[in-house]
């Protein structure tokens, strides 16, 4: 029946009897062409929709229902960025230290640069043992670690296949910096393959946000793509002592320059929000990152500084700031926590 319809298709209806006279000897030479062409043309559909998901902005046909984000509202994070130096993973002295002090501050987040926590087998378990014992413990809910190239993800593969009880807990940050080293071709790529990956585990993948789209031709299509991939961003917010606390227009704890970053963007980076609107993402995630080097703001948690609380009304101050904004950002990102750069300056800032 299907086969005498899809004939009544392809022919005349005057030279429908006179071909179905020929059914048994034509019908496998009509239908294989058939299935060859489609064939192919899917292929090449296939083929040209990989190519373009470098920059999602100039994709439309991957703006879809799929990219909806369901971003459940989350638990306030609260942390820093660890260091090897100031943290020795397997080592049971040096993690208690470490987290005690992260809560003791009110921290439930880790940032920990341990990229060489996942290159080996025995290291990842020491990671893992890590990890479960900072959720178990002391109470953490989110513990990153750094990814700069597309060679790492196999680790994290292995990672996740060996922990599934971290995959929920455990997530990658990738520092690329692509608006420094100019290889936006190689964030690109980082960006895609690292979030296949997480997809295949149910994981986040998160991305550390300085100048997204900066020394490229096409600003806001960076940041699309960051937007797109990832599942929330650490939002630099480096600024003087000074700036930060200024009164003057366009500066302050929440000045133009994280504002802008937010927001719409400018010629020459892209916006958040922007890209957050174009592929229907809600509540997207924004955790602000502060620097507390000595040229930022080591002299405002400083144990002669003005303020002693890493997480409490400096936060509390950026966070009514934040909900000033417009309607398309409050609509379209959320501020859920706060993290500081990192392990030797919040040290050097607040000692054990």
């Amino acid at each position: 029946m299907f086969y005498t319809s899809f004939i009544r298709y392809l022919y005349p209806r005057k030279k429908l009897k006179k071909q179905m006279v020929k059914k048994h000897h034509s019908k496998r030479f009509n239908v294989i062409p058939v299935f060859i062409l489609l064939s192919f043309s899917l292929l090449l559909t296939s083929c040209t929709k990989e190519d373009s998901f470098i920059e999602p902005s100039v994709s439309p046909e991957i703006v879809s229902s799929d990219l909806r984000t369901n971003n459940q509202v989350l638990t306030e994070l609260f942390g820093f960025m660890s260091h090897p130096d100031y943290l020795t993973i397997g080592n049971s002295t040096s993690e208690n230290k470490v987290l005690s002090y992260l809560k003791n501050n009110g921290g439930n987040m880790l940032n920990c640069y341990a990229r060489n926590s996942m290159k080996s087998s025995s290291e990842r378990t020491k990671f893992a043992a890590f990890c479960r014992k900072a959720v178990s413990t002391y109470g953490i809910k989110l513990i990153t670690c750094d990814i700069r190239e597309t060679s790492e993800i196999a680790t994290w593969d292995a990672f996740y296949t060996a922990y599934p009880d971290l995959r929920s807990v455990v997530a990658p940050l990738t520092e690329k910096e692509p608006w420094v080293t100019n290889d936006y071709a190689g964030c690109f790529t980082l960006l895609r393959l690292t979030k296949a990956m997480c997809n295949r585990y149910g994981a986040k993948f998160y991305f550390y946000e300085g100048w997204m789209g900066k020394n490229y031709a096409y600003p806001q299509r960076a940041v699309d793509s960051m937007v797109y991939y990832c599942d929330g961003i650490f939002l630099s917010n480096y600024v003087s002592l000074t700036d930060y606390l200024s009164t003057q227009a366009g500066y302050g704890k929440w000045d133009n320059r994280i504002k802008y970053r937010l927001d719409q963007g400018s010629s020459s980076y892209g916006g958040i929000t922007v890209a957050a609107k174009k592929f229907n993402k809600l509540n997207y995630p924004i955790i602000e990152l502060q620097s507390l080097e000595s040229s930022f703001l080591l002299n405002l948690y400083s144990v002669t500084g003005l303020n002693h609380s890493f997480y409490g009304s400096t936060y509390s101050n950026a966070k009514s700031l934040y909900n000033m904004s417009n309607s398309d950002v409050l609509k379209y990102t959320e501020l859920i926590g706060k993290s500081l750069f990192y392990h030797k300056y919040v040290l050097q800032a607040k000692p054990y």
